[in-house]
């Protein structure tokens, strides 16, 4: 295909963290940097996740609470699309998969792999990608407008995903910030890790 990417670097005005959870020493871009898991100098070789447990937290409503979702919302906006896709899915195992949550944390999973296709120069793949991730987010949307709100999970669906679908056609040069309400995340864990 030519010239093959090279690394991902934290793009210019990233928003405020969300928690401290610390990043890991490289965002992982495939035939740049060694696979996370599989590679022995992975960033993540050798660990071993335990199935993520909710603590009772109930999703949408309880999105502050949750961590792994808020490290995911970090990590996408500092170009570790590869990361925020693991940290989600983390959730996303957590959750009823079919159900309103579960549609829009896969979306995100989806916009992230888009990202990262994107900056590997795979267009094809990127429209694929985006267009699943679009029919994922129509529950969050329906439940959007069946309460007369424009944030999901944070979220501020509709301006988020028209800034996402200009930056990837290329008409926007602006990233794609998952930018939620500060206020509303201050509640969220700020342990280190």
């Amino acid at each position: 295909m030519g010239d093959s990417p090279g690394p991902l670097t934290s793009p210019p005005g990233t928003p405020a963290r969300l928690c401290r959870r610390l990043f890991p020493p490289y965002a992982y871009v495939p035939g740049v940097e060694p696979h996370p898991v599989t590679s022995r100098r992975g960033h993540s070789y050798g660990l071993r996740e335990e199935p993520l447990d909710l603590g009772g937290r109930r999703l949408p409503e309880d999105w502050t609470e949750v961590e792994e979702y808020l490290f995911g919302i970090d990590l996408f906006n500092a170009a570790f699309f590869w990361e925020a896709h693991e940290s989600w899915e983390a959730v996303w195992h957590a959750v009823e998969r079919q159900s309103v949550v579960g549609h829009f944390l896969q979306a995100l999973i989806q916009s992230s792999a888009a990202l990262l296709q994107h900056h590997r120069g795979r267009t094809r793949g990127v429209r694929n990608l985006l267009e699943r991730s679009n029919a994922n987010l129509e529950a969050a949307r329906r439940w959007l407008e069946s309460r007369q709100r424009t944030d999901f999970m944070g979220v501020e669906l509709d301006v988020w995903r028209a800034q996402l679908e200009r930056h990837l056609a290329g008409s926007s040069p602006a990233f794609p910030f998952l930018r939620v309400d500060s206020r509303s995340a201050a509640t969220a864990p700020l342990a280190p890790r």
